[in-house]
């Protein structure tokens, strides 16, 4: 991935108004087990939560996973 230019670059993804952020399932899927997903998913879900956005994450199926 390269962060920096186009659609790519994270000032893109700043100068564009969203109100929802969904978190793909493959970063549920195996995050009781996977600590750089659950380091991803946090740092999906803060972002969200600066830019007051809801966030959905599909796939989750257990409490466990809910709490991550």
């Amino acid at each position: 991935m390269i962060f920096g230019s186009g659609h790519t670059a994270l000032c893109y993804f700043k100068g564009i108004m969203f109100d929802v952020l969904k978190i793909d399932g493959q970063f549920i899927k195996s995050i009781d087990s996977d600590p750089e997903n659950q380091a991803l998913v946090r740092a999906m879900i803060d972002i969200a939560k600066h830019f007051d956005m809801l966030t959905v994450a599909e796939f989750v199926e257990t409490r466990a996973e809910a709490k991550h």
